[in-house]
């Protein structure tokens, strides 16, 4: 449970930064500067009013990449190696082996024995052996 809730909270995290980057980075004003006006009284580089839906579209595209990005590379790394997924199909047939050969040695032993009792019941009742 508490995986999951690491993740998400890695999830959440990243889009959060993703909006922050969008209004207070100057990155993003030199990529976009049409979205971007300076105000007169303070002298600060903020968005248009017009363009802050743009902005936000710009930035669901960003995440969306970044998604996109870490889950191909969530699915490109095997989460068990192949060494490690070898080793464990090697020790599963050696499982699968020795039970198969438990159950034969023991199919066997009892045959011997249900031979052996109906012999000497054979004797008892003084019918001859079978072959």
């Amino acid at each position: 449970m508490w995986k999951m809730v690491l993740k998400c909270f890695a999830w959440f995290s990243a889009v959060s930064n993703l909006i922050i980057f969008a209004f207070t980075s100057s990155q993003l004003r030199e990529w976009l500067p049409d979205y971007y006006v300076t105000d007169e009284v303070s002298g600060r580089t903020v968005p248009k009013a017009s363009s802050a839906e743009q902005i936000l579209l710009v930035i669901l595209v960003i995440e969306h990449l970044a998604l996109l990005f870490a889950i191909s590379v969530k699915n490109a790394i095997p989460s068990i190696p192949e060494n490690i997924r070898v080793e464990i199909q090697k020790r599963l047939w050696l499982h699968d082996e020795l039970a198969t050969n438990a159950r034969n040695l023991s199919v066997q032993k009892s045959s011997l024995e249900v031979t052996s009792l109906s012999q000497s019941s054979m004797k008892v009742l003084g019918r001859p052996k079978l072959k």
